[in-house]
């Protein structure tokens, strides 16, 4: 197993009996480097299996994870998370005269499509004022809140 662009891809032929897949991808590998949001904090640890199958497929299957320094959505402070996959599985054709299989690509994106949609340092994150930005988590601000839009006014004697 060597690796191409930084990710590791796994050299055909499969030895009898399969093969452990152990190893590091190296941050800047992982094509992180121009995103606002996420940073790694590490490299990617993988720790694989890769097995050939009677259909002419390797199975590669096994546990990976990342670390991460991430800006939270919502106070713009940052904070690190791990991002895992315990239970990566992945099947693979293998056609005669291939030469190998860059896995490498497929646990990164399994890693980075489990990172949640909204990151956020914690669940109860406040966030920041609207109109003076002051971090909520740190302390209260001393605006008074919205005054609201004046084309809804006629509405406010109403009731239902």
């Amino acid at each position: 197993m060597t690796a191409e662009g930084g990710l590791p891809v796994l050299r055909l032929p499969l030895p009898e009996g399969g093969a452990d897949l152990e190893g590091e991808v190296a941050p800047g590998a992982l094509g992180l480097d121009e995103d606002p949001w996420i940073r790694p904090d590490g490299p990617l640890v993988y720790r694989l299996r890769a097995e050939a199958t009677g259909g002419g497929q390797i199975l590669i299957r096994g546990a990976a994870r990342l670390r991460l320094n991430a800006r939270c959505s919502r106070c713009a402070e940052n904070f690190s998370t791990i991002t895992e996959d315990p239970a990566f599985f992945r099947a693979y054709a293998c056609p005669d005269g291939l030469e190998s299989i860059p896995f490498g690509e497929d646990v990164r994106e399994e890693l980075l499509v489990r990172l949640p949609q909204v990151l956020v340092c914690q669940p109860g994150c406040r966030g920041l004022c609207p109109q003076c930005g002051q971090n909520l988590n740190q302390a209260p601000c001393g605006c008074t809140g919205p005054e609201g839009d004046s084309r809804w006014s006629g509405l406010e004697g109403i009731s239902w």
